[in-house]
């Protein structure tokens, strides 16, 4: 969804985790970068919005501002504590 020259920063704890990750994380002895990679952690959606409209669209949604895109010439996507 990101041209070339743009990479997205995720807010690690800017969304609610809901109980069965944990849960699958600990019985599966899962990392957290495989959690992310396979599950996702409960994010289900994630809509790429102007940065001065996120939180009024996230509020209308009942959603939360998760992270912001920045620029990157390596085009990664980010987990930053």
């Amino acid at each position: 969804v990101l041209p070339a020259g743009l990479g997205a920063v995720m807010w690690k704890g800017a969304w609610r985790v809901p109980a069965i990750f944990p849960f699958l994380r600990q019985r599966g002895g899962l990392s957290d970068r495989e959690m992310v990679r396979t599950f996702n952690n409960g994010l289900g959606l994630i809509a790429v919005v102007p940065a001065d409209r996120a939180e009024d669209i996230a509020r209308r949604v009942g959603g939360s501002v998760v992270g912001e895109v920045r620029p990157d010439p390596d085009h990664r996507c980010v987990i930053e504590s």
